[in-house]
């Protein structure tokens, strides 16, 4: 059985970037193409959750090497049910499809911060990125879970229900791309930023 699976999240419909996020080009690709490169750096079984029919032809229009799975509820926590029931392995990498510098780097130091706690996330200024992340995949099902079945979708609500590892600022900043390597694209000018990064690299 495969220790590590990826997973991709990529069923945000990108209403402030007027189309659908995964598609949306940075340096002439689809957004969701940098954080698939990565986890598939790290694991042979990556997917990728979707939020229906539409998203799903559009991703099968990029030809990608990786399987497509349907959201099962709405926001992240609904895609990231639906992978890790079918992943496998022990450890789940999670990535959302606008996160354009996330690396091969970071998701190491992840990995590793998790063994000896039931996963590790990103935390920069006491705020955590819970889809950037390492879980351990038995027990975020179980926790997620109990979040669903209280009514919940929110992440944020599911944390503290997991005893988790932290990537702090000063870790952070020594990944490549800095502080970037956190950036996600939700806005016109969140990919004005993501441009200039990657402008601004030799």
């Amino acid at each position: 059985m495969t220790r590590i699976s990826g997973v991709v999240l990529a069923g945000g419909r990108g209403r402030r970037l007027g189309s659908y996020k995964a598609t949306v080009l940075l340096g002439g690709e689809p957004l969701v193409l940098r954080p698939l490169r990565v986890l598939q750096q790290l694991s042979t079984n990556v997917l990728i959750a979707h939020g229906g029919e539409e998203q799903r032809r559009a991703l099968e229009a990029l030809h990608l090497r990786a399987r497509l799975v349907a959201d099962s509820g709405e926001g992240p926590l609904g895609g990231l049910l639906s992978t890790f029931r079918v992943a496998g392995g022990k450890w789940v990498l999670v990535a959302p499809c606008d996160a354009p510098f996330v690396s091969r780097e970071l998701y190491v130091e992840l990995l590793a911060r998790a063994q000896g706690a039931e996963g590790s996330v990103p935390r920069l200024r006491g705020r955590e990125n819970p889809v950037i992340a390492v879980y351990r995949r038995d027990v975020f099902l179980r926790a997620a879970q109990g979040v669903v079945e209280e009514g919940n979708q929110s992440m944020m609500e599911l944390l503290p229900r997991l005893r988790l590892s932290y990537l702090e600022e000063e870790t952070l900043r020594e990944m490549p791309y800095g502080l970037s390597c956190i950036l996600d694209v939700d806005s016109p000018e969140d990919l004005e930023r993501a441009e200039a990064v990657l402008r601004s690299l030799p």
